[in-house]
């Protein structure tokens, strides 16, 4: 499970209106898709935030992960504004585990993603590895 956050979104809103926000989002989206496999699932998560389930990810194949937030953060956005706009992202990432529910599945993924972001944003973060129990 992928969590993403679009870094300081609000101030896109707040600083060029929630229709170019919305053109940003849009533009996000199509970006995403370029970058998913069929059986990937993407959807909005909160006002900044997307959810991506990539079934069959597994840890040694961050490579897709890199390039998802390399599609997102590298290039800028031409939305209408004066000069195209530069956004970046946050990731979190978490990957199943047995015994796992959507629940901790997603609280594994945010965790991470609040690491991302308190660590400087634009970053990828993976979930803490799992506590042997001694």
């Amino acid at each position: 499970m992928v969590l993403i956050d679009l870094d300081h979104f609000k101030q896109v809103n707040d600083e060029h209106g929630h229709l170019v926000g919305d053109a940003v989002l849009a533009k996000v989206g199509a970006r995403l898709t370029a970058c998913l496999r069929d059986s990937d699932k993407v959807g909005r998560y909160g006002g900044e935030e997307l959810l991506l389930l990539l079934p069959g990810m597994s840890q040694q194949s961050q490579h897709r992960l890199r390039a998802i937030h390399e599609a997102l953060s590298l290039a800028p956005y031409e939305v209408g504004t004066a000069r195209p706009l530069q956004v970046t992202c946050s990731v979190g990432v978490s990957w199943f585990r047995v015994g796992d529910t959507a629940a901790s599945l997603l609280a594994r993924a945010d965790e991470a993603l609040y690491r991302a972001k308190r660590s400087g944003r634009n970053r990828i973060e993976p979930e803490e590895p799992e506590s042997s129990v001694a």
